[in-house]
């Protein structure tokens, strides 16, 4: 099976230039101010009439004649980098807005209401300017001042992540996750891509799998099936006796791609003497365009028809639905009939002879009957019973993957 790793989605997170202009909310200067020096207080005026105008360059080369005025106190720091601060927003100056915010905290004069907007304004210019670990680090101190915004929490996870900081932005999503569960918001796709990504990158097995059963619950595709089940079959401990039920839970997906699925799962069948739903699986890959093609196609065809002539013989020998294995007590043996007629078409029939072999109560393995014909009543359309069945067996004991397929199975028939 292929090992597909989901590709990770960041939400583009823009900082424009009117968001920071609100954000900065220009300080007004006016008279009388005696905190400041005259000279100061002309510029910042005539600043402050070039912003309502929006002369943003204009409103920045009459700021920086303030930089000639030395030994600036706190407060006429704070007038003059708040000034500048907009309008190198509105001039699309993202260094020198984030530098101008910087030094505007820095200076100890904002008010403590205004500061998580301040804040929030220079964590987003830090990530425009890919400054990533800076973005991380003022978003967080966006909370440690009682922000709020769940869009700064995402933007300070993938500013971990693009930092290189995993674990963190792990914390960060799951975070966000929860609030996002308890406000009954789905959480997107992308959110979720990153999560995976970050196991990825931490080489986190189990909660990548975690985060692919919430991508499946939520945004079923095919790759996210292919890449949970070969996660899931190379689980240690999973039974080699359940690899054609892995099989067949992806084809019921429709998430087989390639020829060697097709085949393998038809192989499987075949061994296991299912030889009908070896024949449905070949006919699904030669309709898909997957198997009959290339060079082996010569091979596929042969093949498929020396199954098909199994098949007829199969037909042919079997009894019709009153047929019973030769031992009454063998119930192994009569669910795997049932399991034969159910392939064949008898589908009535075949599950209820499977549900009077389990009923028995001598079977084997239990769970993993209560799996195939749980998995037989999902195709067969009877979603209530199916579930019953599955969730029997994902209450199992088993560690041996049934309860997983069991558990996936639910999914599917959920969709």
């Amino acid at each position: 099976m292929r090992n597909k790793v989901a590709g990770v989605k960041l939400v583009r997170i823009a900082c424009a230039a009117a968001c920071l202009w609100t954000a900065v909310a220009i300080a007004q200067v006016t008279a009388p101010t005696p905190a400041l020096r005259d000279e100061l207080v002309v510029s910042l005026r005539a600043a402050q009439e070039l912003l309502a105008g929006r002369k943003y360059a204009e409103a920045l080369a009459q700021l920086a004649v303030t930089d000639g005025i030395a030994a600036k106190t706190a407060v006429e720091t704070y007038f003059v980098e708040r000034l500048r601060a907009a309008a190198a927003s509105g001039a699309g100056d993202t260094q020198q807005a984030t530098r101008s915010l910087e030094a505007v905290l820095a200076s100890g004069q904002t008010p403590r209401p205004e500061q998580p907007a301040l804040i929030e304004a220079l964590a987003a210019g830090h990530y425009n300017l890919k400054h990533y670990a800076e973005a991380a680090l003022w978003a967080g101190r966006y909370f440690e001042q009682g922000g709020a915004n769940a869009d700064v929490r995402l933007m300070m996870a993938q500013s971990f992540y693009l930092s290189g900081d995993f674990r963190s932005a792990v914390r960060e999503l799951l975070v966000l996750q929860r609030a996002q569960l308890a406000a009954g918001v789905n959480t997107p796709e992308s959110q979720l891509d990153m999560l995976a990504g970050s196991y990825i990158k931490l080489q986190d097995d189990v909660g990548y799998m975690q985060v692919l059963e919430q991508l499946l619950r939520s945004y079923p595709r095919v790759d996210y099936w292919a890449d949970l089940l070969v996660r899931l079959e190379r689980r240690p401990g999973f039974s080699g006796a359940l690899v054609i039920d892995l099989f067949r839970l992806q084809f019921a997906a429709n998430a087989l791609g390639e020829a060697s699925e097709y085949l393998e799962l038809a192989q499987l069948a075949v061994q296991s003497g299912y030889l009908a739903e070896a024949m449905k699986v070949l006919d699904a890959g030669f309709a898909a365009g997957v198997l009959g093609k290339g060079a082996d196609a010569d091979k596929h065809a042969r093949y498929r028809l020396q199954v098909g002539e199994r098949t007829l013989a199969e037909f042919k020998a079997l009894d019709m639905p009153d047929r019973q294995p030769s031992s009454a007590n063998d119930a192994d043996a009569l669910f795997k009939l049932g399991y034969v007629w159910f392939t064949q078409g008898r589908n009535d029939a075949g599950r209820a002879l499977m549900q009077q072999a389990l009923d028995a109560g001598q079977m084997s393995r239990p769970a993993q009957a209560r799996l195939r014909l749980g998995a037989a009543h999902a195709q067969a359309g009877n979603k209530p019973k199916a579930r019953e069945l599955l969730q029997a067996a994902q209450a199992a004991s088993d560690t041996d993957g049934t309860a997983d397929l069991a558990r996936l199975w639910g999914i599917l028939v959920a969709r």
